[in-house]
C-alpha cells in the first residue's frame, strides 16, 4: 500500500508501507512527541550523560532552522516511532553554484533489526525513504547528505545506505601556555551574545575564498547560537577602523573527548593576519576567564587554518568520528568534498 504525505518543504511525499504492521513516511505535524520518546529510549541506554531533549528544543532545531529540515519515520503498528533519518539543511555556496546539503542527526533505530522491515534496521529503512523521497540531482532536493559517523553507524551506513569515507576526522587543540601572546595595535575586540549584523561583507570575503562552505548570515548565526536555554555562546569581533575584520564564536564544553574552549566558528581572511591573532587573543582571554586550559578547533585538514593554527601551537588530536556522505549531483562527489569543502564545528551539531 502507498499514500501521500506532505514533506517539511511542502512536496508530496508517498509513503510506503513495507509489511501490515509497519510504515515508511515523511515527517507530519503531531508526530515530535513520538519521535522525542523514541529518542529518549535509544539514546539514554548508549549514553549515560543523555538528558532527554524537550520539545521546545526539538522545535528550534528541526523548525525553526533557516533552511529547513527533512525527516523520514519508520512507524510501528502501535503508532509509535520506531526509527528516524533526519536532516539539517544547508544552504551551500560553491564555486560551481549553489547547491543544498543536509547533515545528518539524531538519527536512530528502537532495536537492530525489525522483521517487518525486511530484516533491515528501521534507521536503514528510514534512511533509503529519506534518499529515495529527498535527494537526487535536481533543484529542491538535497544534492548531498553527510554526518560525523561513529564507527559502528560508519559500517552499517557504508554497506546499506550508500555512504562514502570523505576523510577521518582529527581535533586541534592548544593549552593555553603554549599559544603566543603577540599584542595586536589597531585593532578593536567587541564582545557579543548575537551575531553582529555587517557579517555579510566578511563572508563573502571569505567564502571567495573557499571551494564551497555553508552560507553564514546573520539570521542563521543566530538561530545557531541560540537554542533554547543555551546562553553560553559568545561572539568574538576583531574591528579596523569600525570595519569588521574577523569573527569567531566561543564556548565552554567538550568535543572528541576533549575539554576546553570550542572555537565554535572562525570567520576570517586566510592573508589576514592582525584579525587572526587579535581573535587568538581573545579567545585565550576567554578560555582562562572560564577556567580551562585549552582550546579546541575543528577544520578540514585541507583548509589553510589546518596548517595555521598549528603555527600558532595548535596540535592534532584524533578523534573517532569519520566525515561520512552520500552524494547525488556531479560534481560534488567525495574528492570534491575532500578537497573543497571548508567546515567549522559549527556546521555539526555536537557543540
Amino acid at each position: 500500500m502507498r499514500s501521500r504525505h506532505t514533506s517539511s518543504d511542502g512536496r508530496t511525499v508517498p509513503a510506503s508501507r513495507v509489511s501490515p504492521l509497519q510504515l515508511l513516511r515523511s515527517f507530519e505535524p503531531g508526530d515530535e512527541a513520538a519521535i522525542l520518546r523514541a529518542h529518549g529510549r535509544v539514546f539514554a541506554k548508549v549514553d549515560p550523560t543523555f538528558q532527554p531533549k524537550d520539545a521546545e528544543a526539538w522545535r528550534w532545531k528541526f523548525q525553526q532552522c533557516p533552511a529547513g529540515s527533512k525527516i523520514a519515520l519508520a512507524i510501528g503498528a502501535d503508532g509509535e516511532v520506531q526509527g528516524q533519518y533526519a536532516g539539517l539543511r544547508q544552504l551551500v555556496r560553491t564555486a560551481d553554484g549553489p547547491v543544498s546539503f543536509a547533515q545528518a542527526v539524531d538519527s536512530f533505530s528502537i532495536a537492530p533489526v525489525l522483521g517487518g522491515l525486511s530484516h533491515a534496521s528501521a534507521f536503514v529503512r528510514a534512511g533509503e525513504f529519506f534518499a529515495n523521497s529527498f535527494c537526487g540531482a535536481a533543484d529542491g532536493l538535497e544534492h548531498v547528505v553527510w554526518g560525523l559517523a561513529i564507527p559502528a553507524v560508519w559500517r552499517i551506513g557504508f554497506s546499506r545506505l550508500g555512504y562514502e569515507h570523505v576523510r577521518t576526522v582529527n581535533a586541534l587543540t592548544a593549552r593555553l601556555s603554549e599559544l603566543s601572546n603577540l599584542p595586536v595595535d589597531g585593532m578593536t575586540l567587541e564582545e557579543s551574545a548575537h551575531c553582529p549584523a555587517d557579517l555579510a561583507a566578511l563572508y563573502d570575503s571569505v567564502a571567495t575564498e573557499r571551494g564551497a562552505s555553508a552560507v553564514r548570515d546573520a539570521e542563521w548565526m543566530n538561530w545557531r547560537f541560540g537554542a533554547p536555554g543555551s546562553g553560553r555562546y559568545r561572539f568574538g569581533s576583531a574591528r579596523q577602523g569600525g570595519q569588521l575584520r574577523g569573527l569567531c564564536v566561543f564556548r565552554l564544553g567538550s568535543f572528541a573527548g576533549q575539554s576546553g574552549g570550542l572555537i565554535c566558528d572562525w570567520i576570517v581572511p586566510q592573508a589576514d593576519d592582525l584579525a587572526r591573532q587579535s581573535l587568538f587573543g581573545w579567545l585565550r582571554a576567554q578560555t582562562q576567564a572560564s577556567g580551562a586550559t585549552q582550546l579546541i578547533a575543528l577544520f578540514a585538514d585541507t583548509a589553510p587554518e589546518w596548517v595555521e593554527f598549528q603555527q600558532a601551537g595548535f596540535r592534532v588530536v584524533p578523534t573517532e568520528y569519520i566525515l561520512a556522505a552520500r552524494c547525488f549531483r556531479a560534481p560534488f562527489d567525495r574528492d570534491y568534498l575532500f578537497w573543497r569543502w571548508h567546515y567549522t564545528l559549527a556546521d555539526t551539531d555536537l557543540v
